[in-house]
Parts: structure tokens; sequence; C-alpha cells
């Protein structure tokens, strides 16, 4: 997969993880064939400090696995600000967040502004310059509203607010 093996020291040594969710990430990742630098969400994962976050890093690598087989194949992950996101073959960034729901706050939109800046300044991404996201849905109203206000998109435009 490409890891070295100072980050899969790491990684086995972040005693946040459980041994169950350590093994979920690790065979993610492994059925991720043809993805280039797996190795950079290892290295965003080993970043987790706490249970919940153990928890939400193993099942965002669940998502891209299913991403990567069920909708169409990742490139490549790659490195997003402090965060990790795949690319894929048409140049689509693409972010996974296991949520059942989002609600739009001032965080989660200073989120998405950095995101959106980030992704835009990546000198790789072809095509479309806004990042697509899977796996939540609006919470409220004002959550659907502000996607579709501030350029984030809909279901039908650039951000993808499908459950995987």
């Amino acid at each position: 997969m490409g890891v070295s093996s100072d980050v899969i020291d790491l990684f086995e040594g972040n005693t946040v993880y459980s041994p169950v969710q350590q093994t979920k990430l690790v065979q993610a990742l492994a059925r991720m064939n043809g993805t280039a630098d797996r190795g950079h969400f290892v290295k965003f994962a080993v970043l987790a400090r706490n249970g919940n976050v153990a928890f939400f890093r193993a099942r965002q690598a669940e998502m891209y696995a299913n991403l990567h087989k069920e909708v169409t194949p990742v490139e490549r992950f790659v490195g997003v600000g402090t965060n990790a996101a795949t690319r894929l073959s048409n140049g689509t960034v693409v972010f996974c967040f296991p949520l059942d729901y989002l609600a739009w706050t001032e965080d989660n939109a200073r989120l998405a502004e950095s995101l959106d800046r980030q992704v835009s300044a990546l000198p790789d991404v072809r095509g479309e310059r806004n990042p697509h996201c899977w796996g939540y849905q609006p919470a409220c109203t004002e959550g659907a509203r502000r996607f579709r206000l501030e350029g984030a998109g809909s279901p039908e435009g650039d951000f993808h607010l499908t459950r995987l």
C-alpha cells in the first residue's frame, strides 16, 4: 500500500484505535487496489487523539473503499490542508464524511470555504474545481439553502449529499 514503516509503527502504537478499528481501516484501504498514496490517509489517521475520531477515521476509510468499488475508481489520496481526500481519474477531489446529517453552522461554513480554497489551489486538479463531499445530507433547510447559494452545490450540483 506504500505506507512507510515509521507511519505503520505510529498507527499501530496509537492506542485510541481499538484492534477492530485498526483492522477495519487497513482492510478498507487494502480493498482499494490501484489507488496510489494510501499512505497519505494512514498519516492522517495517525493523528486521531480520541476514540470518537478513531471511529470516524475507520468509517471514513470504509466509505472511501465503497466509493472506489461501487461508484468510481479512486486514483489517489491527496492531502488537503490537515485533511485527507481522494482524487478521481477525471481530477475531481472527493471527501467522505461519515455523518448522518450535517447542520450548517458558522464553523461548518468556514470549513467548507477552507476546503474549497485548498482544493482550488491544488496544482493537479483538472475539470471541476469544487470539492465533492459524500456521505451526509443537510440537517436543516438553512444548510441546504447555503449549499446552493454559496456555490457548494446541491444534490444535482457540486456537492453530492448522498450516502454510500
